[in-house]
């Protein structure tokens, strides 16, 4: 009598198991993309904004003198404060769910570095939706790890810049970055949950470095 109860007991203990086991994996999942926090400020992140407003106009020479028709002072231009209006769109159509307008909008602002950081945040809402819907998440990983990689490029310490930062950006539109060259841990946009999700569908890097050391003499030329 006591065989057939504890064959039942130890059934439903391994069932038990294999549950607990199948929630835990679906709930790490998750959590390796679960990154739609707000955007931390500029400064803290240490990519700069490489398109800058445009200067206010020069002083008047000192020896010029006043109109004798209007005596009156001239009142100076206050500088034009950077426009914010591109990110208060971004975030509408993150809460209203266009993550596709969202990050085509950030993309006309790259090499920002808040523009960097707005598509990160949307790419991983769309894979944590992917791997929701287990959709394969290889085109969206994809485009975050660029996003990383343009992001490092253009970072406030690399040791070359370019000197119109658009025209490059239109010039690596067609380079590919390899995954095995670059690595992710130089990579300052991407974040651990990011990293575990890449090593998870790509393997281990065969080496972690800045993305200009492995673009090499490519970037020099792009840099001139």
């Amino acid at each position: 009598m006591l065989l057939p109860v504890s064959i039942i007991v130890v059934a439903a203990l391994l069932a038990l198991i294999v549950w607990w086991l199948q929630r835990q994996e679906t709930r790490d999942r998750r959590d390796s993309v679960d990154r739609s926090g707000e955007l931390p400020p500029l400064q803290s992140t240490g990519l700069p904004d490489f398109i800058q407003p445009p200067t206010a106009a020069p002083p008047p020479a000192a020896n010029l003198q006043p109109s004798p028709v209007n005596s009156r002072p001239v009142q100076t231009t206050e500088p034009v404060p950077v426009s914010t209006a591109w990110q208060d769109e971004v975030k509408r159509l993150k809460d209203t769910g266009d993550l596709e307008l969202g990050l085509a909008l950030c993309q006309q602002h790259f090499p920002k570095a808040q523009a960097f950081q707005q598509s990160a945040i949307l790419l991983r809402l769309q894979l944590k939706q992917a791997l929701e819907r287990q959709q394969d998440p290889t085109p969206l990983l994809t485009r975050l790890y660029r996003s990383a990689v343009l992001a490092d490029l253009f970072r406030g310490g690399a040791p070359l810049k370019p000197a119109n930062a658009r025209q490059t950006l239109k010039n690596l539109a067609i380079h590919e970055f390899r995954y095995q060259d670059i690595g992710h841990r130089q990579l300052k946009l991407l974040t651990k949950g990011d990293a575990k999700l890449l090593e998870q569908h790509w393997g281990q890097p065969s080496q972690h470095q800045h993305a200009e050391i492995a673009l090499g003499t490519a970037w020099e030329n792009l840099c001139r």
